[in-house]
């Protein structure tokens, strides 16, 4: 492990972000992010004040070897098996969300086919009651196995982190067009829909295909967002951990813990 994992392990450990150690070192968030890549190394003066900041010796800092530092007592330690397994699990989670909002948007395709019958409403209960059925199962699908992920600061090996970074960039570059194509599609549901209501279009068969279109673009935004949420939650954990809904749901919990 060279001096830029170090620190950066170092770090997450401590539950610093990149610009408040460039602050207590008098330098800039780009030289924290070129010494964490191996593209530069902090002068002397740094060092000593890496040293103190992180409580380590300048010889650990210094000396490149494949010493794993124990995790952190602060923080929530995340191996490469749990950051997979977590993803997984999300994916799983939001696949089944999506299927329950896709199920109560086509509850609308009976209504246009059937109209306002009995044999309508009958199929818009059956959408909605699946579409229900699939929002239960995906509160209970990972069992909350991976809570602590999203109540603690998760601290990462930095081999580990690279190769999450390197996934999440390759999931952004697969699901651009598709979320894009999904966002096109829900919009035009909304529109087409909006008009019809305010007597722009009239009823038809043919709403069908609106709300068959709008599932489906509402199926993508919510599991293509999802996953995509779920690999910023690992990659940006900073951003994740000094979020003001992160520090409130800290504080609530050190009071409860108090009493």
């Amino acid at each position: 492990m060279n001096m830029g994992e170090k620190i950066f392990n170092l770090r997450k450990e401590k539950v610093i972000s990149q610009e408040t150690l460039a602050e207590l070192l008098g330098t800039t968030r780009q030289a924290v992010s070129k010494w964490e890549n191996g593209r530069g190394y902090p002068e002397t003066e740094k060092l000593l004040k890496l040293s103190d900041i992180f409580g380590v010796t300048l010889d650990y800092l210094l000396k490149d070897d494949k010493t794993i530092r124990p995790k952190a007592d602060s923080g929530y330690y995340v191996s490469m098996e749990t950051a997979l397994g977590y993803i997984y699990t999300c994916k799983k989670t939001f696949r089944l969300l999506a299927t329950g909002a896709a199920s109560l948007a086509l509850a609308g395709v009976p209504y246009s086919l059937l109209g306002a019958r009995l044999p309508g409403y009958l199929a818009m209960t059956v959408c909605a009651i699946i579409g229900i059925c699939f929002f239960a199962a995906a509160i209970f699908a990972d069992g909350g196995q991976y809570d602590m992920l999203e109540k603690q600061p998760p601290v990462f090996d930095y081999r580990c982190m690279k190769e999450i970074a390197a996934r999440y960039n390759n999931v952004k570059k697969k699901y651009t067009f598709a979320m894009a194509a999904c966002t096109a599609l829900f919009v035009s549901g909304i529109v087409v829909l909006g008009l019809t209501d305010g007597g722009y279009f009239l009823w038809s068969e043919y709403h069908a295909f609106v709300f068959l279109f709008f599932a489906l673009g509402l199926y993508g935004l919510i599991c293509f967002a999802g996953i995509c949420e779920s690999y910023d939650l690992l990659v940006n954990n900073d951003k994740h951990v000094n979020s003001l809904g992160f520090r409130l749901k800290q504080k609530i919990k050190n009071k409860i813990d108090g009493i």
